[in-house]
């Protein structure tokens, strides 16, 4: 032991590289003549609260300790002329006093820093250390570092509160873990880091793991969704080490410390959130009180909650009414996971409602329509998170229904003078609004159907008398005819009436049909239609002729129809009202009334 003249005491929050560099100076000797001189000696009283402080310095564990390089603040070791204890402390990369990033590397030679130079603030080239430039270090990054000064001076909090429980070492370790799993720049193993005491390769272990910890949990679970994603498709994706290889067996190895509870905590909050791989009981490292919070659990744990069979479990994932996620190993096994949510869904559907498709399927209405009129019609239905089902139905409302289409009339076709609700859903004239006003009021009684289509099911073959349900609920478009209705105010076949609109003899209009855009012939366009032609066949049988010899005579006399079978394709022929008109034998013809038309 070299005896000293001269003994200062340590500075507040002082280094003890820093304060052996100054005891140095004080006695005129190289740093390394007292680089392992135990400067607290009998000398010192270990009550004092400065000493007590530098005292816990000594007492932390040598890991924690940078040994080969040394860092500074420019600023802070200009204004005060000695070295903070953070800026010997290995991950603790920014100043604790003015939030800047330390330095390493003498800004003139481009040498590394150590405390073998000639003092404090004077690197080897004579270049004053206090004039290399520098800036400001992330918010987190600074509180990472003041937490873990803070650890080392022994102070009751700490910048991150999380840390608190943790001693210097165990701080560092965590540390580095952190930094190392969270950063795609390391290799996967934490406790090998080349050079890990130079600033350039420090920060960026110590910045992933500030963000991480100024975020947590979130930021945890941020880096495990980001290496569940990485390891998505590989052989082992389906399990724990598989998936989160190091850090797993790390955490629950060499981090296994009760000190570290909350950060194995967070993990499994993670696990239970999200987790849909394999998760044997076997597994000793999980507790028990993670089974019962898994949010993913395997087909057979389903099929025993729902008492339903992996059978008709597995034909709702088909039928895309259940969420899973699925997984096959290399030796051909499958194992398929239900997401717990949707298990609950099921346990509520199974019992007192039924599903959208079950609905749709029993009342004959498509799944998007009946979507849509559910808020209107059916009080009871609510809104579901099961995958491919937005709403569960009562299975009483739908079983009322199916109990009041039994009691009507059956008809095997549709009454020329009723009109169906399939005929309602897809022509009109009625709009969804209105068509939810005549449902409910079937529903109460209100209004009676009439009967049942057979041939149509559920709601859809529902018989309404025509007049009566215009008459009471409207339509939307009650001056607009779909063409195959025109076809019957003409007397022709449906193709006619096509034809007559393609050549343009009938004028059509566009309207909105439910969902769909469809053409339909206003009163006034079939108005002008007779108006302003006459059908051949009209004709002829006012005469008591046949319409072959009528056109026949008629084009004898110079008389050419505008459509007909030659004409458009159309299988009536059309003559235009006027031509007929100068044409005296047809007024006057045998037997037959002037104007027959």
């Amino acid at each position: 032991m070299i005896s000293l003249l001269l003994r200062p005491l340590p500075l507040e929050a002082e280094g003890p590289s820093s304060y052996r560099m100054r005891l140095g100076d004080s006695n005129m000797l190289p740093f390394s003549a007292i680089e392992n001189e135990d400067m607290f000696g009998v000398e010192f009283d270990p009550t004092a609260t400065q000493l007590c402080l530098r005292w816990l310095c000594l007492q932390a564990d040598k890991a924690v300790w940078l040994h080969r390089r040394a860092r500074w603040c420019p600023r802070c070791l200009g204004d005060h002329g000695f070295g903070r204890v953070g800026w010997e402390l290995l991950f603790a990369d920014a100043c604790t006093t003015c939030g800047s990033w330390l330095v390493d590397v003498c800004h003139q030679c481009g040498i590394p820093g150590t405390w073998h130079r000639p003092s404090m603030t004077r690197c080897r080239c004579n270049a004053n250390l206090c004039n290399a430039p520098s800036s400001a270090a992330p918010q987190a990054v600074v509180r990472l570092s003041q937490s873990m000064e803070q650890l080392v001076l022994g102070l009751p909090e700490t910048e991150m509160p999380e840390l608190k429980r943790l001693s210097p070492q165990q701080c560092s370790r965590l540390v580095r873990l952190l930094g190392v799993y969270g950063s795609p720049q390391h290799a996967r193993a934490p406790q090998k880091i080349a050079t890990a005491e130079a600033l350039d390769v420090s920060w960026t272990v110590s910045t992933v793991a500030a963000e991480m910890l100024a975020t947590w949990p979130a930021g945890l679970h941020h880096m495990l969704e980001r290496q569940s994603k990485l390891a998505a498709g590989h052989v082992n994706s389906g399990r724990l080490p598989g998936v989160f290889g190091g850090f797993y067996r790390a955490l629950y190895g060499t981090f296994k410390d009760p000190e570290f509870n909350w950060v194995r905590a967070a993990f499994e909050d993670y696990i239970a959130s999200h987790w849909s791989g394999a998760m044997g009981r076997r597994n000793l490292r999980m507790p028990d009180s993670l089974w019962s919070r898994l949010n993913w659990v395997p087909i057979s744990a389903a099929a025993t909650q729902t008492g339903l069979s992996k059978r008709q479990i597995s034909g709702l994932i088909d039928q895309n009414e259940l969420h899973s996620a699925r997984r096959t190993t290399p030796s051909g096994r499958e194992f398929v996971m239900i997401r717990q949510a949707d298990i609950h869904t099921l346990i509520s559907a199974s019992t007192d409602d039924v599903c959208l498709a079950e609905a749709s399927s029993v009342l004959g209405v498509k799944r998007q329509r009946l979507s849509r009129l559910l808020p209107f019609l059916c009080a009871g239905a609510k809104k579901s998170t099961l995958h491919g089902t937005p709403w569960l139905i009562p299975r009483d409302w739908v079983h009322k229904w199916t109990e009041m289409l039994g009691e009507l009339a059956a008809h095997d076709t549709v009454p020329t003078w009723t009109i169906s609700l399939d005929q309602l859903l897809r022509y009109g004239p009625l709009d969804e609004q209105r068509l939810c006003v005549l449902l409910t009021d079937v529903e109460v009684r209100d209004f009676q159907p009439v009967g049942r289509h057979t041939n149509s099911v559920g709601l859809a073959g529902l018989l309404f008398h025509r007049d009566h349900l215009i008459e009471r609920y409207g339509g939307q478009r009650s001056n607009i005819l779909p063409i195959p209705d025109v076809a019957v105010r003409l007397g022709v076949k449906q193709e006619v009436a096509y034809a007559l609109v393609n050549l343009g003899l009938l004028e059509v209009e566009i309207y909105t049909c439910g969902r769909r855009q469809a053409q339909g012939v206003s009163t006034r366009s079939l108005e002008k239609f007779h108006t302003d032609h006459v059908l051949v066949a009209n004709v002829a049988k006012s005469l008591g002729r046949s319409s072959r010899a009528l056109i026949k005579a008629l084009t004898d006399d110079a008389i050419e129809p505008i459509a007909g079978p030659a004409l458009g394709n159309c299988r009536q022929t059309v003559y235009l009202r006027k031509d007929l008109e100068t044409v005296p034998w047809i007024a006057t013809g045998s037997g037959a009334k002037p104007n027959p038309w």
